[in-house]
């Protein structure tokens, strides 16, 4: 199990990584997280006001995940 804080950190990194937004899935997959610990740090980073949902084009909910100007350290 990684760390909370370590685990935010790498999804913020991802997200700033590549342009546009991402799946919690995409994320997962290019952090090496377990898809719980994923969902986890993408909530408590969206508490924090760093990351936002966005509208998938695919479907139009929100599912999709992209950094907020507070996030673009």
């Amino acid at each position: 199990m990684t760390n909370s804080i370590v685990a935010a950190l790498m999804i913020l990194t991802a997200l700033r990584s590549a342009p546009g937004s991402r799946s919690a899935l995409e994320l997962s997959g290019s952090t090496g997280l377990p898809h719980d610990e994923t969902m986890t740090a993408l909530w408590a980073s969206e508490r924090a006001g760093l990351v936002a949902k966005c509208p998938d084009s695919r479907r139009g909910y929100p599912g999709r995940y992209r950094l907020t100007e507070a996030g673009m350290w």
